[in-house]
């Protein structure tokens, strides 16, 4: 099958690609905003063509008109699938539709939880062009239909995005290298706050929390930041949250170069900690991560996650004032804690819920049928 791939050629569509397309033989070429950097070795090793969008000059027309000036571009395909449901990819849908016989539309998360209500009508007809829309979690579908009605309904498909992480955590490894490698003090108490740098991330309300902490439990934290990706990255914030970090009385590590799969999963492996606190999301797959590296993982009650609910353990927080409370009674090496039987016993539910061995079929449904 020949399959177009349209949307970020350096973000989730990479393993999407490799774990339900390459690997059942499809010929794949993606239609990117950018140029593939992080994952350039990837396209190569596998034949596929990455090529940019073309947009009209005129900054303000260029969303409207990007489907006139791409159709080209969406010709020889049996199937076009849109990845993330922006504005720019909804004006885009109904061109491809007029040139390839089967177009999906796959929502991810901030896409459909940080869209407002405006132009309800307008994407509610765009939306039409597409052949099968794909929503990941129940959360997704209820705030879909709170937008949109029930009148999608037949398009509906449900998929779940796989995490590559997993196979690597499996793997056994000398824990001890890794914090010599990341030069993190071996006796600290690890603890991560958010996984990229978005203001979303509410990591400076997170700083707060744990400045508030007596000097003594600060002084047995390590901070970890991954700072590598977010959309218009603020260069401003993240130097506030720096400057928020060294008043601390915690050591600190601070990842904002690109990361490997493997380097994303030995900072997950020494973390005994993971706060989030994002204002929303869909599933993340890196709670997720942690989950399964035995991390103690602290929630806000403002994300629901109906499907892991009943099926992993995490604590919970309902103000950022309960979540000092939370951290100080939970605070020590994943080993140690009082909650470790349970911990332990999330792997098993993570990896059945969210490795790709467990999606594959949903996609193959989607892309065939």
């Amino acid at each position: 099958m020949k399959i177009l791939v349209v949307g970020t050629a350096d973000s989730w569509i990479k393993p999407v690609i490799d774990k339900t397309m390459i690997a059942f033989g499809d010929e794949v070429t993606v239609l990117s905003l950018h140029e593939a950097v992080k994952f350039k070795d990837f396209y190569e090793k596998n034949h596929i063509k990455v090529i940019l969008l073309t947009f009209p000059r005129i900054k303000y027309i260029r969303t409207l008109f990007s489907g006139i000036f791409n159709i080209r571009k969406f010709i020889g395909y049996d199937m076009i699938c849109f990845h993330y449901v922006s504005n720019l990819a909804l004006c885009m849908m109904p061109f491809a539709k007029i040139v390839c016989k089967k177009v999906t539309a796959s929502f991810w998360g901030s896409d459909i939880f940080r869209r407002k209500k405006r132009f309800t009508h307008i994407i509610y007809v765009l939306l039409k062009f597409a052949d099968v829309i794909t929503l990941s979690t129940p959360d997704m579908a209820d705030r879909f239909h709170l937008f949109f009605g029930n009148g999608l309904d037949a398009k509906i498909r449900r998929t779940h995005y796989g995490l590559s992480t997993l196979e690597l955590l499996k793997n056994p490894i000398n824990t001890n290298a890794l914090y010599m490698k990341y030069r993190i003090p071996i006796d600290k108490v690890v603890v991560a706050i958010g996984y990229n740098k978005i203001k979303e991330q509410q990591h400076l309300k997170v700083l707060k929390v744990i400045n508030s902490l007596p000097v003594t439990i600060r002084n047995r934290i390590h901070l970890i930041f991954r700072l590598t990706y977010g959309v218009n990255p603020d260069t401003e914030y993240v130097c506030s949250i720096k400057n928020m970090a060294a008043k601390s009385g915690c050591s600190s590590s601070f990842f904002e170069t690109f990361m490997t799969e493997e380097e994303i999963a030995e900072v997950t492996r020494i973390t005994d900690i993971f706060i989030h606190a994002q204002t929303t999301d869909a599933r993340s797959g890196s709670m997720c991560e942690h989950m399964y590296a035995g991390c103690l993982v602290l929630n806000p009650s403002w994300l629901q996650y109906t499907e892991l609910k009943n099926h992993v353990f995490y604590l919970t927080y309902n103000t950022f004032d309960e979540l000092g409370t939370v951290l100080f009674d939970c605070l020590s090496k994943k080993e140690e804690s009082k909650y470790r039987d349970k911990l332990i016993a999330n792997k098993n539910a993570v990896y059945e819920l969210t490795s790709w061995e467990a999606c594959i079929n949903e996609w193959r449904d989607v892309y065939i049928r």
